[in-house]
C-alpha cells in the first residue's frame, strides 16, 4: 500500500523525499535547494514524470495522477542517488 500525502504535487512528494533523505555532510558540498533540485528533475525525468509535476498525487478518494503514475511517484521515493 502506499502512503502519500494526497494533496501534495508531484514535485513537492519528491522534493520533501530528496530532502529528507540527504546525509548533512552532502548538503554542505552544494547549496540545499540546488541539490533537491537536480535530484528532483534527475527522478522525474527518469521516472517519467515530468509531465506530472504539478498534478496531486492523490489517492483512492482524492483526485491526482494515475495509479501507475502513483506507483512511479513511491518508487522515485524510495531510489537513492550515490554522492
Amino acid at each position: 500500500m502506499e502512503a502519500h500525502f494526497p494533496h501534495l504535487t508531484v514535485g513537492q512528494t519528491l522534493s520533501f523525499a530528496v530532502d529528507t533523505r540527504t546525509p548533512a555532510a552532502q548538503r554542505s558540498r552544494k547549496v540545499k535547494g540546488i541539490y533537491i533540485d537536480e535530484n528532483t528533475d534527475m527522478l522525474t525525468t527518469t521516472f517519467g514524470l515530468r509531465h506530472a509535476l504539478d498534478t496531486k498525487v492523490g489517492s483512492d478518494f482524492v483526485r491526482g495522477v494515475s495509479g501507475g503514475e502513483r506507483k512511479r511517484v513511491s518508487l522515485a521515493e524510495v531510489v537513492r542517488r550515490r554522492p
